[in-house]
């Protein structure tokens, strides 16, 4: 059995589809869902579908952190979405803080762009790619992984 944190979360957010992935420090693939998000794309709306997608996806609760990847500008320190033209309900959104309340979990977000590049030199994503495809919401797990250093 396995103990509490040893899994970890990767979700890639955009505008088609939410691409999640949970796994254990091993590397080892427990499940792989693609969804699409909800058809307003509010923040509220999002964050509880997403809050939904990781608890139907660990119902024990044995994750501690959820990486997300998210394609649009995200504040310096990872908490807050800046929004764009194109999605202004986005604006100033703390969608980190909202996370964390729902879930109660550790939550890196980061911009879509760069996170697979960030990724290149870990341990765990060097693993990962050598046992299945290269994927933004691997990339991003392994980033959250990292960042909080379980």
């Amino acid at each position: 059995m396995k103990k509490q944190g040893e899994l970890v979360f990767g979700v890639d957010i955009t505008e088609t589809y939410i691409r999640s992935v949970l796994f254990d420090l091993d590397s080892e693939i427990f499940i792989r869902k693609n969804t699409e998000p909800h058809s307003s794309l509010m923040p509220g709306a999002v964050t509880v579908a997403l809050s939904q997608l990781v608890e139907s996806m660990d119902p024990d609760s044995k994750s501690n952190t959820v990486g997300i990847s998210l394609s649009l500008p995200v504040d310096i320190i990872g908490r807050i979405v800046k929004g764009s033209h194109e999605l202004p309900q986005w604006v100033d959104v703390p969608f980190v803080d909202w996370l964390e309340l729902r879930l109660n979990k550790n939550i890196l977000l980061v911009n879509a762009k760069g996170s697979l590049h960030l990724n290149s030199g870990y341990k765990c994503f060097k693993r990962l790619i050598s046992h299945t495809e290269l994927s933004q919401e691997l990339a991003v797990a392994c980033l959250a992984l990292e960042h909080f250093r379980i």
